[in-house]
């Protein structure tokens, strides 16, 4: 179930007032649900992020847990578990401890600390970007903190800290540090020099990344916006690479697809050649050496990998690396749809030896891509609008 509602039975420190317990996939989730159902006499007493039990925190994302308190006479509130279950949300019974049995224990909701007010759900969340960071905001109010709960990578974390010229950012205030940091990034994407493509370019990558559907993407923006003749080559391995899709968008827009490898080398240089090649299974040493060895048969020098912005870092770094008998140049990020904000991406942004050529947000084949302000998307889906604004 996507969102669990529990409503705490034990009395708060008010008792005029009753408690309610939601865990969410999301902060947009739980924001509906608090909106929707209890309206604006809701008062979050704490958010936190919950990791899954045994196997589960495997298979599924973090949860947000939020504990919020309501009116104990509030209609709107005795209304919700009445109709919460019949729109899909479960509704349960929750009892807390005695107190005698928590005494010493350390508190899963830790207060916050010092001069520093109570976590405000509503407007923390209201922009998706730093939801995770605000979401935990009472375990660690450091910037380090801040910035690691949000998914930025530790490596490019202690570059930040360790900068001369973001020296003296844990005595700023959040909003303003948080400035400078996104200064700091634009600064340094800036002074990546990006590498440019041949016309010669093959997409590979691991089986469901969307490496079809990005090739398509790149295909319709040079026909379309930019009046360039172009082909397209499917390469087979020892399983057959299938060309139905490929095949029929290249029908529409009156583009050869070719599976004869002989027909490449009469097609003249000046005109575009893109190469689907079959996904690779990422524990496929074999098949990606093979992958290289053909590319190189065909001559062709700009290499695409397709990567699967979803998967946690330490995979996309893993796909980067078993790639490398394939000699990447260039990356393409698909699916940032389905991210909560892409800071896990700056460091692949920043590489010297591969660069980043677009950003994939949607299954629409003409438009839903990033290809010329890269930085700019990166930067909304990092900071909150207010930090970039006072920027």
């Amino acid at each position: 179930m996507a969102t669990t509602l529990e409503e705490k039975t034990t009395t708060p420190k008010d008792s005029g007032e009753k408690r309610y317990r939601i865990m969410a996939k999301t902060p947009e989730e739980a924001l509906k649900v608090i909106r929707k159902k209890f309206g604006d006499k809701a008062k979050v007493q704490s958010v936190k992020q919950v990791d899954g039990q045994g196997l589960a925190k495997f298979l599924s994302s973090p949860k947000l847990e939020i504990i919020l308190s309501v009116p104990a006479d509030d209609p709107q509130a005795k209304a919700t578990l009445e109709t919460v279950d019949k729109e899909g949300v479960r509704v349960e019974e929750h009892e807390e401890k005695p107190a005698e049995d928590t005494r010493g224990a350390i508190s899963s909701s830790p207060s916050p600390p010092p001069e520093m007010p109570q976590p405000n759900f509503t407007a923390s969340i209201k922009d998706d970007s730093m939801a995770n960071s605000t979401a935990g905001i009472s375990e660690d109010a450091s910037i380090h903190g801040l910035l690691k709960r949000s998914g930025f990578d530790e490596g490019l974390l202690a570059a930040i800290l360790d900068s001369p010229e973001l020296e003296g950012l844990e005595a700023l205030p959040i909003p303003h540090a948080l400035a400078e940091i996104s200064h700091w990034l634009k600064k340094r994407y800036e002074g990546v020099k990006p590498r440019s493509t041949t016309n010669r370019v093959a997409f590979l990558g691991t089986p469901g990344t969307g490496k079809t559907t990005a090739l398509c993407k790149i295909l319709a923006h040079s026909t379309f916006f930019e009046n360039k003749t172009a082909h397209v080559f499917k390469v087979d391995q020892e399983i057959p690479n299938p060309d139905d899709a490929l095949r029929i968008f290249c029908e529409s827009l009156s583009i050869n697809l070719y599976r004869d490898k002989g027909m490449l080398f009469s097609l003249p240089p000046s005109e575009l050649l893109y190469i689907d090649t079959p996904g690779i299974p990422l524990n496929d040493a074999v098949g990606w050496s093979t992958l290289g060895q053909n590319l190189d048969e065909l001559e062709i020098s700009s290499r695409i990998l397709v990567l699967n912005a979803s998967y946690d870092s330490q995979m996309l770094k893993a796909t980067l690396e078993r790639s490398a008998s394939c000699r990447p140049t260039h990356l393409i990020f698909t699916h940032l749809d389905e991210l909560h904000n892409c800071t896990k991406l700056w460091p692949f942004v920043f590489s010297k030896e591969v660069s980043t050529l677009m950003l994939c947000h949607g299954q629409n084949i003409t438009s839903d891509y990033t290809r010329d302000n890269l930085c700019k998307f990166l930067l909304a889906s990092s900071f909150p609008r207010q930090v970039l604004q006072s920027g």
